[in-house]
């Protein structure tokens, strides 16, 4: 998804309850870069900016926690008690997080190792003596 994309989907996800300014669901959404559709890196020429959005919502969550500060648990009154909860910013991030491409795009790989260097001492062959007759 494109830039604008995101956006909408990261602001239809975290809702109207969400303390982020526009300005931090930008910066969550620029952190949620992924390869274009024809495999290009973001530091490739010709990449077409696209993003995930589930890894920016994941992130926006984690962010409005981290702003949403102390949230009222109960209130009492004449005896009765009423106990209000703010969202569970941390199970929905988390929630969110596990939906995203980011963590499952490669999948497992392997290093390949396709030759190693010559072997030479760490020694005189090293620096440069190799051409000293020791005998």
């Amino acid at each position: 998804m494109n830039q604008t994309e995101a956006r909408e989907f990261v602001q239809q996800l975290i809702g109207a309850e969400s303390p982020l300014s526009d300005d931090l669901i930008a910066g969550c959404i620029d952190g949620a870069v992924i390869p274009d559709a024809a495999g290009r890196l973001p530091t490739d020429d010709g990449w077409q900016p696209t993003y995930d959005g589930w890894w920016a919502a994941a992130d926006a969550a984690l962010l409005a926690e981290s702003l949403q500060g102390d949230r009222l648990t109960s209130v009492t009154s004449e005896g009765s008690t009423l106990q209000v909860q703010g969202r569970d910013w941390q199970a929905v991030a988390t929630a969110w997080r596990s939906r995203s491409t980011i963590g499952k795009a490669a999948g497992p790989r392997v290093i390949e190792v396709t030759g190693y260097p010559p072997f030479g001492p760490t020694s005189d062959g090293m620096r440069g003596l190799q051409s000293l007759d020791w005998s």
